[in-house]
């Protein structure tokens, strides 16, 4: 069974109740799953909330939500009532879209929303992992308006043309968080 998950981090130095708190995958019902009572993140630590709609699932440490996360586009939101109105608040959400399988999303480092992307290699219950595939092949130079300088050998035209350098040198880097993996 390949189920969709949400991770939340604590960066914190100590535990996080999750009492009073909610997940969502509708911005229009931010209340729509509640974590269950004495539920907690320890300081540092990860917790995995399995987001399959199987709530008859959970125990009380492994949570189920009420809702199944669509597995190429879509939105999650951690949300709060607060105010005298009690009205629900996000605190915050994940949005995304064309999700490849077998791919998570998050954030680099963890817990920091700024810096979110598609990861490459899913990381379930540790830091997320910033790397990213190999590229080693790359446009090395194009011409637009070749009117001159390269014949095109099959009708003898100046027509725009392009090289490509191969390399084996370049590795890609970026940096993300939590971390959301979605799997058909």
């Amino acid at each position: 069974d390949r189920d969709p998950f949400i991770e939340l981090v604590n960066t914190g130095d100590a535990p996080v109740p999750l009492s009073g708190l909610f997940l969502s995958d509708n911005v229009t019902n931010l209340t729509q799953w509640a974590f269950p009572q004495g539920l907690a993140i320890p300081a540092k630590g990860i917790l995995t909330v399995w987001a399959d709609g199987e709530p008859g699932e959970s125990t009380a440490s492994i949570p189920h939500t009420s809702f199944r996360l669509n597995p190429v586009n879509g939105v999650v939101a951690l949300s709060r009532r607060q105010g005298s109105g009690n009205a629900p608040a996000v605190l915050d959400y994940l949005s995304w879209e064309q999700l490849p399988p077998g791919r998570a999303f998050g954030s680099i480092p963890d817990g920091e929303p700024r810096t979110r992307r598609i990861l490459f290699n899913p990381t379930p219950g540790a830091t997320n992992d910033p790397a990213t595939p190999r590229v080693d092949v790359f446009i090395n130079e194009f011409m637009a308006q070749n009117t001159r300088t390269l014949a095109d050998p099959a009708d003898g035209d100046f027509d725009d043309w392009r090289s490509e350098e191969h390399t084996s040198e370049l590795q890609s880097r970026q940096y993300l968080v939590c971390r959301l993996l979605l799997e058909k």
